[in-house]
């Protein structure tokens, strides 16, 4: 069979009257009066055509209508938007944000009245230009027309005996055309389908948004003739919809494809019926058994499949099945040995990495090179959705061992991988931008995570959220934006402080420590203590891990209003997080109870702690350190003991206009800074004549520059002439400088945070300024860096080598490719006009 999409005079009008309305288009009548061929020639225009079409079967499947709204924008912008596994209401609102920078364009969903709620969604997107069409086999009583739409009938698409007879091209007598004509009732389809018929021309396919479809005119193929073709077409979704209704033999063939198929776009309660529909024996096939308890467990039904597990178990090894047995159903004592069993039987994918989860609280090191040995195992078979899964994997244990920066490592490459491959399992993606986002912040590398973080922080999956949002939370405070911080905090907080005594007091342990550390930023030391004290006290039964958190967040509180108080509780912390190992609250433990220690005058025990803490540190930047304590302010003297004493005087100049002086902010005159500016990028020196033309160009005196230089000698240390800084100094824009030479593009930007004395219009700070944004520019041209560019053109706004060059090295997968296009594009067409 083939596609035939006739250019003709019937097409070509339909086409024109659609493009040169402004409103909406309504089409009534269903697709053989010629919808879907109108809809491939507009296609072909220049303006991106989002093209969606909904079933019978996805009437009430929120997310599959998400799915195919997140398959339409790839296809017809050429990256993803948002992936799967979403509700078109969350696809729409990314879309929205981001319309007037794609628009215009043209959006039509067929099948339309299989959605009365997403086609009044997509009406709310005719503005800037943008053109929504909908297509109804027949328009229900209670959808509204909007008053300026078009409306399509069928009296308005019927075939007159001119576009007949130019579609048969003389072939048939206009006798013949007639006859056709009158049986078809002048519906285009219909009529090119009886014209085929009398010509003996191969049968149409109907145009569709991925791939062309069989008309529904055309004889059903035998279920199996018409299942082997489905899986040479890899269509696994749409094989295992028909082999488990017509032939379930065939199912557990390659249920492992459709399995992850399924999981790819998010469908999990589609496939849970389909596997529920299966036959007893069916079921029972490991294979199909393991997918069950996958699929269960994705829906919270785990429970309902453990005695037929259990029962399969007694009677087989099933590898396999034992591992998810042991991560979803098996106690907890037990779930360790189970699933230690299941990988000493056989060594797959499955049964190591889960070896691996249950190994990684107790045992991180051994739970890293069991993972690593997942990764052995899994690359060879080329199968990159479980590669990505035993990458994301790996940087659990890494976090917990302190090794944040190989964390990032496999977490960015698994990114990478994912978005080079174009997987579709996005709960897979959120989890890695999670850690990627998370170790960068304790690494002080934060550069575009935000932009990369703000779109997830809305996922609707509550768990996912959570996390995103806590992590978004954390990068707002690591930038030292704790109000914007609290909000992330404050809403998880909302949304899951809420004692479920059935269960035990069951929440994320991070979210209560997420609020006292916040709250102890924004210096609120009451309200931090009241949450504290609450927790500390509802989580004092056996479960270990919160009674450490517990303990943690109690003894923040106490050791800030009274050292004293704190320290048994921070102790009681540091050696829970020690054995076994959690680095990062081991830091944070460490340097709560090292501050506590100091104040006490107990300077050797403060070093001791720090040396005990040291897992967590190790690799620690300042700005992990300082989002870790939360309440910087109260740690000043405890990391001038901890890294020694720094240089006297400190300038901070990009993006804000701090001195500080042996730890005291000066309040200095612009001028002074200026002077100060000048000084520190000249250490050699400089002439009064210099450091006069680098403040007034040709103009000012030398007499009235000596009089200020003596006022500012009182309050810092200048040499007489060649005038230079004698105390010891740091100057963020030379560090920057330093960054740059060692190829750290990533810190350099982590530094800018603005431009260098922006207030100042002094010649040679304007010159330094212009010099030292153009070497950060060049310098990340040049590193090829995605984060590094697109965190630089989101800052610069304007320039589009910087946007040219984000594009090119973007994967063709990445969610971000299609805004930066976009926004390359508009750039564009600005420097042409």
């Amino acid at each position: 069979m083939t596609l035939h999409v006739t250019d003709n005079s019937y097409v070509a009008r339909h086409v024109n009257t659609i493009e040169q309305h402004n409103h909406a288009v309504i089409i009534n009548g269903g697709s053989h009066w010629g919808a879907p061929y109108i809809a491939e020639a507009l296609r072909q225009n220049s303006t991106p055509f989002i093209w969606l079409k909904l079933e019978f079967d996805d009437q009430d499947d929120a997310v599959e209508q998400g799915n195919k709204l997140a398959d339409a924008l790839a296809h017809a912008l050429g990256a993803p938007l948002f992936g799967y596994g979403f509700s078109y209401r969350y696809g729409l609102s990314i879309l929205r944000e981001h319309l007037a920078l794609l628009a215009p364009l043209r959006i039509m969903l067929s099948g339309a009245q299989h959605s009365l709620a997403l086609a009044c969604e997509l009406l709310t997107l005719q503005q800037f230009g943008n053109q929504v069409l909908l297509e109804f086999d027949e328009v229900p009583a209670e959808f509204v027309i909007p008053e300026d739409a078009l409306v399509l009938t069928p009296d308005a698409l019927r075939l007159s005996m001119d576009d007949a007879v130019a579609l048969v091209s003389g072939r048939l007598s206009e006798q013949e055309v007639r006859a056709l004509l009158d049986e078809s009732k002048g519906a285009y389809e219909r009529f090119l389908l009886l014209r085929n018929r009398a010509l003996t021309l191969p049968v149409h396919l109907r145009p569709a948004p991925t791939h062309p479809e069989p008309l529904p005119d055309v004889a059903t193929l035998a279920p199996r003739v018409h299942l082997g073709s489905l899986l040479r077409r890899e269509l696994w979704i749409e094989a295992f919809e028909l082999a488990a209704l017509q032939v379930p033999s065939r199912v557990p063939d390659f249920i492992e494809q459709a399995g992850d198929a399924f999981i790819a776009r998010g469908t999990y309660e589609r496939f849970w019926r389909l596997l529920n529909a299966l036959p007893d024996k069916v079921k029972a096939h490991e294979d199909v058994l393991k997918w069950r308890l996958r699929i269960a467990n994705r829906l919270g039904l785990q429970e309902s499949l453990r005695a037929e597990t259990e029962h399969h178990l007694s009677e087989h090894e099933a590898p396999d099945v034992r591992a998810f047995y042991a991560m979803y159903l098996a106690p907890k004592h037990e779930a360790l040995l189970q699933a230690e069993r299941a990988y000493r039987a056989a060594k797959t994918p499955n049964t190591t990495r889960i070896y691996g989860i249950t190994l990684t609280h107790d045992h991180p090191a051994k739970s890293l090179r069991i993972f690593q040995e997942s990764l052995k195992i899994t690359e060879p078979l080329g199968d990159y959705p479980k590669i990505v899964l035993a990458m994301s994997m790996m940087t659990y244990p890494s976090i917990q061992l302190g090794h944040y920066r190989e964390a990032a490592y496999w977490a960015e490459e698994g990114i990478r991988l994912y978005d080079q491959q174009g997987l579709g399992d996005w709960q897979l993606r959120l989890n890695l931008m999670n850690q990627v986002a998370y170790s960068r912040i304790l690494l002080g590398e934060t550069a575009g995570l935000e932009s990369r973080l703000q779109q997830d922080a809305r996922h609707p999956d509550i768990s996912l959220a959570l996390t995103v949002r806590s992590t978004m939370g954390d990068l707002m405070l690591a930038k030292k934006q704790p109000e914007e911080a609290l909000k992330y905090y404050q809403m998880n907080y909302d949304l899951t402080v809420i004692p479920n005594w059935d269960k035990g007091f069951e929440y994320p342990l991070f979210v209560v420590l997420d609020m006292v550390r916040c709250l102890l930023a924004l210096g609120d030391v009451d309200q931090a203590g009241s949450i504290a004290r609450r927790y500390y006290y509802l989580t004092r039964h056996p479960r270990q891990e919160a009674n450490l958190f517990g303990a943690l967040t109690h003894g923040m509180v106490q050791s800030l209003i009274e050292p004293s108080a704190g320290i048994d509780l921070l102790q009681e912390a540091l050696r829970g997080f020690l054995q076994p190992l959690a680095a990062p609250y081991l830091a944070v433990s460490g340097l709560y109870l090292a501050r506590a220690q100091l104040a006490l005058g107990q300077d050797k025990a403060a070093a001791e702690t720090l040396r005990i803490a040291e897992p967590g540190l190790r690799e620690l930047s300042d700005v992990g350190m300082q989002f870790l304590v939360g309440a910087e302010y109260a740690f000043q003297p405890l990391f001038r003991f901890w890294q020694g004493e720094t240089t006297p005087l400190v300038l901070r100049f990009l993006g804000s206009t701090d001195v500080i002086m042996k730890h005291e902010t000066l309040s200095l005159t612009r001028y002074w800074r200026e002077i100060l500016t000048l000084l520190a990028l000249h250490p050699e020196g400089l002439s009064g004549e210099q450091l006069l033309a680098g403040l007034h160009g040709d103009d000012g005196k030398v007499s009235n520059l000596k009089s200020v230089l003596s006022k500012l000698r009182r309050v810092i240390e200048i040499s007489r002439a060649p005038y230079r800084l004698l105390t010891p100094f740091s100057a963020d824009f030379l560090q920057i400088e330093t960054h740059l030479k060692e190829g750290r593009v990533r810190a350099a930007l982590e530094l800018y945070k603005g431009p260098l004395l922006p207030e100042s219009d002094a010649p040679g700070i304007r010159e330094a300024r212009e010099q030292l944004e153009e070497r950060l520019r060049r310098s990340i041209l040049k590193s090829g860096d995605a984060e590094a560019l697109l965190s630089l053109a989101e800052r610069l706004r304007d320039d589009l080598s910087l946007w040219e060059a984000a594009l090119q090295v973007l994967p063709a997968q990445d969610p971000r490719r299609t805004l930066v296009k976009a926004r390359y594009e508009q750039l564009a067409d600005a420097y042409t006009v």
